[in-house]
């Protein structure tokens, strides 16, 4: 009966709580004051993600970037791979916000972030008068 009960015992402590980490990222679009995003969450995995980055000194375009939390003075830096939010084509005065998720838990929303995009010029261009 002693070794069944010890048994459980381990049992019981091997099993113990271990917290989730972040698991992906969830960007919202805004058109600038609006009160819903213009189209669902974007979710970036975190493997996408790097993170432990020297604050660049001008953003790259076609990124996200926000601070560390693992790391202070350091941020994180997403790429749209040309597939995601930054590609879409919704133009003007737009605002982003970011949250954190760890499994099926999500943070709540960032402070928006105000941007915005303009549509790319026409390409071969022909006029015949």
């Amino acid at each position: 009966m002693k070794k069944i009960l010890l048994l459980i015992v381990i049992l019981l402590c091997s099993n113990e709580v271990r917290a989730q980490g972040i698991t992906s990222y969830n960007f919202r679009q805004y058109l600038a004051g609006a009160a819903s995003p213009i189209t669902p969450p974007f979710n970036m995995l975190s493997t996408a993600v790097t993170c432990n980055q020297v604050p660049p000194t001008t953003q790259a375009i076609h990124t996200i970037l926000w601070d560390d939390s693992n790391n202070v003075g350091q941020v994180c830096i997403w790429t749209d791979p040309g597939t995601g939010p930054l590609f879409a084509k919704v133009y003007g005065a737009l605002e982003g916000t970011l949250t954190a998720l760890a499994g099926t838990l999500e943070s709540s929303e960032s402070a928006r972030s105000p941007f915005s995009k303009t549509p790319l010029a026409p390409t071969t261009l022909k006029v015949k008068p």
